[in-house]
């Protein structure tokens, strides 16, 4: 996880905590759960892609409550949250120790579905190679 993907699942957590009064662990587990299970679909870029949605949402969606715009004074907050999270994992470099509970367990499942894919790749590769033949 490099600094920013830590800054991003950081600020999931912090939302979360601040916006939807989960306990802080209850938050790291349901993004862990959260991040497992799109390691688990076999799409390899599906984690990358996922810290593309805005935070706020994703934490929104975490805690189980109905998406909705943030109002004027929970903005600030959220970008006071965003900012210390980003100062935080600048300074304190990709912080990994947040979900050190699961990261072995999403390598193995990375590494799992990487396998997974290149065997479909090959597999495939092989039908258009009969395909061609025939």
């Amino acid at each position: 996880m490099n600094t920013e993907q830590s800054a991003y699942w950081h600020t999931v957590q912090e939302t979360m905590v601040t916006f939807h009064g989960i306990d802080r662990d209850a938050a790291k587990a349901k993004i862990e759960r959260y991040r497992v299970a799109l390691l688990e679909t076999g799409d390899v870029l599906a984690l990358e892609l996922a810290t593309h949605e805005e935070p706020f949402y994703l934490a929104t969606q975490l805690a189980g409550r109905k998406v909705v715009e943030p109002t004027a004074s929970q903005a600030k907050v959220y970008a006071q949250i965003m900012k210390r999270c980003t100062e935080e994992a600048v300074a304190f470099g990709a912080m990994d120790e947040l979900f050190q509970e699961t990261k072995q367990r999403l390598i193995q499942i990375e590494s799992k579905a990487k396998g997974v894919l290149r065997r479909k790749q090959s597999a495939e590769s092989r039908r258009q190679k009969l395909a061609v033949s025939a």
